[in-house]
């Protein structure tokens, strides 16, 4: 009885083994075979409901991969459990028959959602499908594969250790190459540590671009997946970012001719199918050259710069390769920023003393400003309606100054007009002519738009070679955006001052004159006529408006410390001044009280 208990112990496992032979399927690739072809889930009898797994393996040649594609998954089991039937995936065999129990597991799958296209990491990939059902076809998954060239994974010289770390060296015959996560377009393995480590001659500087950026996120601080970039050999070298949300042209540089980058995927149990990366990297000595940056060159931009203020400090800003013409196609930001605290609020003065960036001209005239004596636009009707950018359609400003039946006009740069029906203001040099700025441009960014990234929310747009009127900036905050286009000229040279007044660069109204046209900006100082030495004294005059308003330094902020301010009203005849403070809170320390009630 023992010996008939063997024999029939071993016909069933002789019997499991011929029916896990029947279907398992193996797909070898054929040195003629470069198109995908499809495979299906396999046919299967199993009336007595006995569970049942199957393999279906896809081998490549030495300088292949395995590219698997699901076009279709209807299993029955329910993920995560996935209990009756499901699929799993193994992307990193280093061989064709290694243990599928020693190998990193890859993932299981079932329900009605397919895999993401997988790549195989070396040049096996085996699926396993499990099922206890009695009947199968080839409608429970399908898709196709595909035996594809492993040259494009092969990005420089192999570091040991890993099988994804290089050393991308720059040569004559190759500047440029391909720059992919290792598997991409396929989901990316777990628990890769991944290093490329770029070097290139001399006065070169190195570019990343990354066209598709696709790596699990798990929050701003990328905890999981990310790619880290060092300006430098090694990871001693500062750090130009870690990336891990999703990005479209993230473009990087280094400062000098090495860089260092990484890619780290953790081990953990889900898998969020995630392609990974692509983009490309390029050595050259044609990158814009640091020399001529006079702030702090953020790191990893081509040549973004950052210039604090050292309280009410000054310098200079040049284009890229001043005096030398600049280089083509180029965009460099500077970015220049005034103290902002409780007892310091700066702007920035801007003046420049040379420029020279061609544009193209577009119409000459004389006229920058119309006014209508007509038509009721807040001046007891008639308006001013004065155009900055050359164009009557384009971001109407209007500046009225009603004063006993005529407009004056006062703008920097521009003469003086007084109207009785109709004028115009010239500038002082005649014909005017317009320039369209359509290649190379300075934008000048005075009210903090960098912070939201509304760079298409300029406020002055500067080309050609008539040196630029000064610019104060409305705030703490100036930012320039110089782009060369495919123009080419000697740039410009510039000041910059930070400094601390008190004078509002707006117009003083009174009340009765504002318009629904008039700009005035949120932050304001103090409106009035300042003192000619730039001392806190502001003189309010009856015959310029009956009424207004003052405020103190830098209202409705903090007013800063050991500071004195005089305001001056000066009336007409038989006049009075009468005051009313709409808020009022001033420090009361050693304040005399007999004085100040």
């Amino acid at each position: 009885m023992r010996a008939l208990g063997w024999a029939l112990l071993a016909l069933l496992l002789a019997v499991g083994r011929s029916a896990a032979q029947e279907c398992d399927r193996v797909y070898v690739s054929r040195e003629d075979q470069d198109e995908p072809a499809p495979f299906e889930a396999p046919t299967l009898h199993n009336p007595l409901g006995h569970s049942r797994q199957c393999l279906l393996k896809f081998i490549a040649q030495p300088h292949q991969r395995v590219k698997i594609s699901f076009r279709l998954m209807r299993l029955r089991g329910t993920y995560p459990d996935c209990q009756h039937e499901y699929l799993d995936v193994f992307s990193e065999l280093r061989r064709p028959d290694e243990d599928l129990l020693e190998t990193p597991f890859g993932g299981r799958f079932c329900g009605m959602i397919a895999p993401r296209a997988r790549i195989s990491l070396y040049n096996s990939l085996v699926l396993g499908f499990y099922t206890d059902q009695a009947e199968t076809d080839g409608e429970l998954f399908y898709g196709t594969y595909q035996f594809i060239n492993a040259s494009k994974y092969e990005l420089g010289t192999p570091i040991p250790g890993s099988p994804c770390s290089f050393e991308i060296n720059h040569s004559n015959q190759k500047r440029k190459g391909l720059l992919v996560s290792p598997t991409y377009p396929g989901v990316y393995p777990k628990g890769l540590n991944c290093e490329y480590r770029f070097v290139g001659k001399p006065g070169q500087r190195i570019r990343l671009e990354f066209r598709d950026f696709d790596l699990f996120m798990g929050g701003h601080h990328c905890p999981f997946d990310f790619v880290r970039i060092y300006d430098g050999a090694n990871q001693s070298a500062p750090l130009i970012g870690t990336f891990c949300r999703p990005e479209r042209n993230l473009v990087k540089y280094s400062t000098g001719h090495q860089l260092l980058m990484t890619f780290v995927t953790i081990q953990r149990t889900p898998n969020p199918e995630k392609r990974g990366f692509s983009g490309i990297y390029e050595f050259s000595e044609s990158f814009v050259n640091l020399d001529f940056i006079t702030g702090q060159h953020i790191r990893g931009t081509e040549c973004d710069q950052r210039i604090l203020s050292k309280r009410e400090s000054s310098g200079m800003v040049y284009s890229p390769n001043y005096p030398f013409p600049y280089l083509q196609n180029i965009v460099c930001k500077y970015f220049i920023y005034g103290m902002k605290d409780s007892q310091n609020l700066e702007r920035v003065l801007l003046m420049f003393d040379m420029f020279d960036v061609p544009g193209e001209a577009l119409q000459t005239g004389t006229t920058i400003a119309e006014y209508d004596s007509d038509t009721d636009k807040g001046c007891d009707g008639g308006y001013v309606r004065i155009y900055l950018r050359g164009q009557y359609t384009s971001s109407p400003l209007v500046f009225p100054r009603c004063d006993g039946g005529y407009v004056r006009i006062y703008l920097r740069g521009v003469t003086a007009a007084t109207c009785a029906s109709t004028c115009a203001v010239r500038t002082r040099a005649h014909p005017l002519v317009f320039l369209r700025c359509d290649g190379g441009y300075v934008r000048i960014y005075l009210r903090g738009q960098e912070v939201k990234e509304a760079f298409d929310k300029f406020d002055r747009e500067l080309c050609g070679r008539q040196v630029p009127e000064s610019v104060r900036s409305n705030g703490a905050r100036l930012t320039l955006v110089f782009s060369s286009g495919a123009t080419q000229g000697s740039g410009f040279k510039a000041n910059f001052k930070f400094e601390t007044e008190y004078q509002s660069d707006h117009l003083y109204l009174p009340t009765e004159c504002q318009s629904d046209h008039l700009y005035l900006p949120s932050e304001y100082l103090i409106p009035g006529t300042a003192a000619p030495d730039g001392s806190c004294r502001f003189t309010y005059n009856s015959a310029a408006g009956k009424r207004g308003d003052f405020n103190s330094p830098r209202h409705p902020a903090n007013y800063p410390s050991a500071t004195a301010c005089e305001y001056t009203f000066e009336t007409q005849r038989n006049e009075q001044v009468r005051l009313v403070f709409d808020n009022f809170k001033v420090r009361a320390e050693n304040i005399n009280g007999s004085a100040y009630g």
